[in-house]
């Protein structure tokens, strides 16, 4: 399930929440709220601080009020949150046996800077872009001349306006698929 601080539209409800501006909550059901319950309970304390209600359009035996639709609640999250775990376990199954082949399991969209995504009839394969290739190889290069992620963030940005921050440089320069390798599988690609 998405991390709390990616969910923009909760967090801007639990703005208006702390602001006095919401009186009660309807959802659909608890899968729409909620598939982590660790998190749930972190939105549920500062509705409960606020004295803010939710309703479950679909399971109205759900709430907080009372012991027991506190406890049916905890229920459903645990099944919601073990059906999330579950489907990203074979979704992952399914990638590695991807990756275990030579594919790439994500769409084309989704490649490396660096790379891009061909179709084959077997699936996609990830090869060396000639046109955003160098722009790594001078990433690599000016970080092991500068020794520094901010200097080569700086560089980079005036010799290509590639806008990067200390993090994004040490971001590129752990990639793994630079060196051919994704996900364990060794000679996955080609290394830029």
């Amino acid at each position: 399930s998405k991390e709390l601080h990616k969910r923009k539209a909760l967090l801007s409800m639990l703005e208006d929440v702390e602001k006095g501006k919401v009186e009660l909550i309807v959802f659909k059901d608890i899968t729409r709220w909620s598939r982590n319950s660790k998190q749930y309970w972190i939105v549920q304390d500062i509705l409960d601080k606020c004295k803010v209600a939710w309703v479950s359009i679909q399971q109205p035996y759900l709430g907080t009020t009372d012991a027991t639709t506190r406890f049916q609640t905890n229920i459903m999250l645990g099944m919601s949150q073990l059906e999330a775990e579950q489907t990203g376990e074979r979704i992952r199954f399914v990638q590695d046996s991807q990756v275990r082949n030579g594919n790439y399991p994500f769409p084309s969209n989704c490649s490396t800077l660096g790379y891009k995504t061909e179709k084959t009839k077997n699936g996609n394969k990830l090869i060396v872009d000639p046109e955003k290739a160098p722009m790594i190889l001078d990433l690599y290069n000016t970080f092991i001349a500068t020794g520094n992620a901010s200097e080569t963030a700086r560089i980079m940005y005036e010799r290509h306006g590639w806008a990067l921050c200390h993090s994004n440089v040490l971001r590129y320069i752990k990639n793994r698929r630079y060196i051919g390798e994704f996900r364990g599988q060794t000679d996955f690609c080609e290394p830029i």
